[in-house]
Formats: C-alpha cells, structure tokens, sequence
C-alpha cells in the first residue's frame, strides 16, 4: 500500500532515513555497504526536494559504527573499524532520530569524533579524504 497519499494528507511528516559515516566516502572492505549507504543518501536528498511541496520532510541520521551485539560479535572486521572502534551505543543514535523528528536537519550526524570528521570531509579536498580513508583502512 502505498503511503504517500497519507503523508501528504498530513502536512507534517518527517521520513527519517538510517545512513552512516560510511556514506562519506567508499569503506574498503565494506564497499558494498558503503554503496547502500550512498543510495540512501542520494535518495534522502533528492526526495526532500521532491515532497517538500506536500509538507513531507526527509531527513537521514548517520551514525559511524555502533557498539551493537551483531558488530561486537563479528569474527572478521574492516580495519578502519578497528581503528575508529565501535563508541557509540543504540542509545546515542535513538536521541539523534528523536531530534530528527523535533527538528529535521537533511543530514544528521551522530557522535561528535563523526561529527567534526563529516564537517571536515565537506570542505578538505577529494585528494584529502581519500588519503585519510586509506589510512584508516591500513
């Protein structure tokens, strides 16, 4: 069943999108997640525009890794995993959404490391932020 119709009746809906750190620049060893992470991001932005006329706000959180049982319990690892290590908790990212919902930002950061690598990694250039994630991934 399609939703739309019902955001729009609604004219103060707020889609939340889970994104990641990874969707700042491609992760080696997690290039296909880091892909997906991409997608969503792309997805987040082009669809703010396109149901901002219909009072539907879209926004994504991006949080870097999470201290979950699934990640803690992982047998092998990307290495840029290991060196940033896994801070944050379930909790963290659930205040970050529930500022969403109050008031959407289109890109919301999680963690304030994440968060001054992000604001970094827009204004370094592409040369810098591909250095840095190589060695990371080392």
């Amino acid at each position: 069943m399609p939703v739309l119709p019902y955001l729009k009746q609604n004219h103060t809906s707020t889609i939340i999108n889970m994104s990641s750190a990874s969707s700042d620049y491609g992760v080696p060893e997690l290039a296909s997640y880091s892909a997906s992470k991409f997608a969503i991001k792309g997805l987040t932005e082009a669809l703010e525009l396109e149901l901002a006329q219909y009072g539907v706000r879209l926004c994504e959180v991006l949080p870097p890794f999470i201290a979950t049982k699934m990640l803690n319990t992982q047998q092998k690892t990307a290495k840029v995993m290991t060196k940033l290590g896994r801070h944050l908790t379930a909790e963290e990212v659930i205040t970050v959404i529930e500022k969403q919902v109050n008031q959407p930002r289109t890109h919301r950061t999680v963690g304030s490391l994440y968060s001054m690598l992000h604001c970094l990694s827009s204004v370094s250039p592409p040369v810098i932020n591909r250095l840095f994630m190589k060695v990371l991934s080392r």
